[in-house]
């Protein structure tokens, strides 16, 4: 996650677990699954609740192709 310009880790997970997240990720962002060798843009948006009160979120997501996956980023819009 980056916070003010500063790449922090937050949490780590297996290479299996890995491409799980990305398929949800790319079916979620309507980016075509089968496509691994070319850079693809998608979108999303969700509703949570912020401070007791529902707000809409929306996500911009970007992949590149990598020597055992896809690279993945997510930028989350309010």
């Amino acid at each position: 996650m980056r916070l003010d310009g500063v790449l922090h880790d937050i949490l780590t997970f297996s290479l299996k677990d890995y491409l799980q997240y990305l398929s949800k990720l790319k079916f979620m962002s309507g980016i075509k699954m089968n496509v691994t060798d070319l850079p693809q843009d998608g979108r999303f948006s969700f509703v949570t609740r912020v401070h007791g009160h529902d707000e809409s979120i929306d996500a911009r997501v970007n992949t590149l192709p990598g020597l055992y996956a896809d690279s993945i980023a997510v930028r989350y819009l309010q």
